[in-house]
């Protein structure tokens, strides 16, 4: 039986379903029941004794199709709801994007019964909306900063012990140590006049020191040189411009960017000036978005052998991350016996797994990597028109 999704429990728990005179019960009501009709669409059967039989599959790919679609079209509305009632408090020269609060809440995995009468596992992927608290005090509009690590086995001791840590001004901020492998980031919130926060920006923590060393400057560099090359290949897979209405789900997508991803992109970043059509979309603007959108926040340039960083990139940029990184931590799990936890994110455990690889056994890994890519490709509802070109692009890693 599928799990419950959180967000069901606790509108189940919630005084408008459970009590019948609350003015919102009869409302509350129809939702929970359209979503468990939904969710558990098959009919329990009873053996000889008169026991129930758990059922062989959850549902069909049409039902689970259907299911993320509703649960996707529900979570845009509230979102929706959700800015507007924030929108309207702000003041008209204050950009306040929703999006950089939407976070993964959880994923449950469904049996799914495929039309050549095979099961196989999917998962329905439930967002939600993560806003930050702000301040306590109504000390007006203004801003503050929090420190966040990465927590993987690089940090140290001193910047551990900053993780989390509120400053209410940014010459408050401590400078970062200088040591290698520090993922250390400030995120800078903006609040308006209820303090309430309104904008999240991610920017780099001030270093020790005016300049960077000989050695990190190379690292640069060589990051740079590793770009270049994951993108090449990207790149000569990806296509030009294409409307995407033959797709399932349609999405206009130019050099592999798509519409909704420029769109993010320009409410991060207006004064870059970037086209509001993908259609217009440049080369070098492309380039931009894989780079920060796809490079610069991982840990992907520290995986050592070019063959399998170039196809975990392209596996980036095509997939949400943590579906990405639970690809490769149950390849790693298969294939070394890593006993990572398959939680999506790929830290400095998961990147030591693939750097133990060594060069004679990357080709033996990688066919592991990309039965488990075909896998999880096949679960996602575009499968049935993309197969193909998603075949062809896996199969060249």
């Amino acid at each position: 039986m599928i799990t419950m999704p959180k967000f069901l429990k606790e509108i189940m728990q919630s005084n408008a379903y459970t009590n019948k005179n609350d003015t919102d019960y009869q409302g509350t009501n129809e939702i929970v029941t359209n979503y468990l009709k939904m969710l558990y669409p098959g009919e329990m059967k009873l053996d000889a004794t008169g026991r129930m039989q758990a059922p062989e599959y959850d549902m069909t790919l049409e039902q689970f199709q259907a299911a993320q679609a509703q649960i996707e079209s529900d979570f845009e509305e509230a979102k929706q709801e959700a800015e507007d009632e924030i929108s309207e408090s702000l003041p008209d020269d204050v950009d306040f994007d929703i999006e950089n609060y939407v976070v993964l809440e959880e994923t449950i995995p469904v049996r799914i019964l495929y039309s050549d009468g095979s099961i196989d596992i999917g998962y329905l992927e439930i967002y939600d909306l993560d806003l930050p608290d702000g301040p306590t005090e109504n000390d007006g509009p203004g801003k503050k900063w929090v420190w966040h690590t990465d927590g993987g086995d690089g940090t140290c001791e001193e910047c551990e012990s900053l993780d989390g840590q509120e400053f209410e001004s940014e010459d408050e901020l401590p400078e970062c140590p200088l040591h290698p492998n520090c993922n250390c980031w400030i995120e800078e919130i903006e609040m308006d006049d209820k303090v309430r926060p309104i904008k999240s920006t991610r920017m780099p923590p001030k270093v020790n020191g005016e300049k960077k060393s000989t050695e990190e400057n190379k690292n640069m560099k060589s990051d740079d040189i590793k770009f270049e090359k994951a993108l090449e290949k990207t790149m000569g897979i990806e296509g030009k411009f294409t409307d995407g209405k033959k797709q399932i789900k349609d999405q206009p997508t130019n050099m592999g960017i798509q519409q909704e991803t420029l769109n993010k992109y320009n409410q991060k970043f207006p004064d870059k000036n970037f086209p509001q059509d993908v259609k217009d979309l440049k080369p070098e603007q492309a380039k931009e978005i894989y780079k920060r959108e796809y490079w610069d926040n991982t840990n992907i340039p520290k995986i050592e052998n070019e063959r399998i960083r170039n196809a975990v990139f392209d596996m980036n940029a095509m997939s949400i991350p943590s579906i990405v990184g639970k690809t490769v931590q149950n390849s790693l799990n298969t294939y070394t016996n890593a006993e990572l936890k398959v939680d999506g994110i790929m830290g400095s455990k998961t990147i030591n797994a693939i750097n133990s690889i060594t060069n004679d056994k990357v080709a033996s890994f990688m066919e592991i990597l990309k039965a488990e890519r075909m896998e999880s490709l096949q679960k996602m509802s575009n499968w049935p028109t993309a197969k193909g070109g998603w075949t062809t692009r896996t199969m060249a890693y």
